[in-house]
């Protein structure tokens, strides 16, 4: 009756929940789990670089996850791994060898990314929340990086800059591979020029970063930025 199963009838369900109700009877985590095979819990999984904190980004993704799967009976089971390529793909299997989750949201994509092609070999359920350039298809959601740094650029230079300098993410990441594609494609068509540089997403990071490329070219008046 409480699992929701078609032979109980309406009324034994209805009597059924009414009791535990009374009772404020939860369901043993661990029997359920070897009753069913399921955990209910999704597994937020982030890179994170040696050294360097998860940003704002990811407690805001993180908050609306958990949301949406609190909502549906579900709780979301949050890990940073070390992106480390010694350490990361041990670490995600054994997250999938401990069958400790049902499925599976990557963030911080890569291109060429170890843990989309690990995944669908062990046939986990998976959503990637940025894209990459698997030649096998994946669920993925993403903003359009690209286009909207080109838009940016664009904004920039129909302002009257020529020199627009960027201060990109970290490299091996895929929105920073599609947003330094959009710069670059504004900056042929107008015809201008900048420089680009890659930076932790940090406070710390980005401000070094914009000492440097001021340093470097005065005649720089715009500097395009990819994080907050």
């Amino acid at each position: 009756a409480l699992n929701g199963y078609s032979d109980v009838s309406a009324e034994t369900r209805a009597r059924v929940m009414a009791a535990a109700d009374t009772l404020g009877y939860r369901p043993h985590p661990h029997a359920h789990r070897l009753a069913t095979g399921r955990t209910g819990a999704i597994a937020l999984v982030s890179s994170m670089r040696a050294g360097h904190y998860l940003d704002a980004t990811f407690a805001a993704l993180l908050t609306g996850i958990d949301d949406v799967l609190s909502a549906e009976g579900l709780y979301t089971l949050a890990t940073a791994i070390p992106s480390d390529p010694a350490r990361e793909m041990p670490a995600l299997e054994r997250l999938l060898d401990g069958r400790l989750v049902d499925a599976v949201i990557l963030s911080r994509t890569r291109m060429d990314d170890p843990r989309v092609a690990l995944l669908q070999s062990r046939g986990v359920p998976f959503v990637t929340y940025g894209r990459t350039a698997s030649a096998t298809p994946h669920a993925w959601v993403d903003t359009d990086n690209e286009r909207a740094f080109e838009l940016a650029t664009q904004r920039l230079l129909s302002m009257g800059h020529r020199a627009v300098h960027f201060i990109n993410g970290p490299a091996p990441y895929a929105f920073a591979q599609l947003r330094e594609r959009g710069w670059r494609r504004a900056l042929r068509a107008a015809k201008g020029r900048g420089r680009m540089v890659h930076s932790e997403l940090s406070c710390a990071a980005g401000d070094a970063a914009a000492q440097g490329l001021l340093a470097r070219d005065t005649g720089c008046t715009a500097l395009l930025c990819a994080n907050d």
